[in-house]
């Protein structure tokens, strides 16, 4: 996944190798056209202010699980999204104000519980393109 910095963000116990979405342009970006990720575990969605959300599967290739993320740093919702297949793609609302979104490949962190603490551990290792 070239063109977007990794971090390393702790949920929990759970420790992740993130793509980092931190621009309007990155976070439309996404993991849109991305069948895989390689050495990274997810993709981390850094909003200016924490407000309600929605995000799309538009383009996307994998099932996916999103976490959301409290200005408390708490994981406050798990969403599962699925590709989308053919227009309109349904939205997904995060409901609460998401500080930060992870996008995971869907059951691959079903142990992370809503509640959880996030924090970031490295904010930027690389930026590859």
């Amino acid at each position: 996944m070239s063109g977007f910095a990794t971090g390393v963000v702790e949920i929990g116990s759970t420790t992740l190798v993130v793509a980092v979405a931190d621009t309007p342009s990155a976070r439309r970006q996404g993991l849109r056209g991305v069948g895989d990720l390689g050495d990274l575990d997810g993709m981390l969605f850094v909003f200016e202010q924490p407000a309600p959300i929605s995000f799309t599967m538009q383009d996307t290739l994998i099932p996916l699980d999103l976490l959301v993320v409290s200005a408390e740093s708490l994981v406050v919702a798990r969403i599962s999204m699925v590709p989308c297949r053919e227009e309109p793609c349904p939205l997904y609302p995060t409901g609460e104000a998401a500080a930060f979104a992870i996008e995971v490949p869907a059951g691959a962190f079903s142990d992370i519980a809503e509640g959880a603490r996030f924090s970031i551990k490295q904010a930027r290792i690389d930026a590859d393109g």
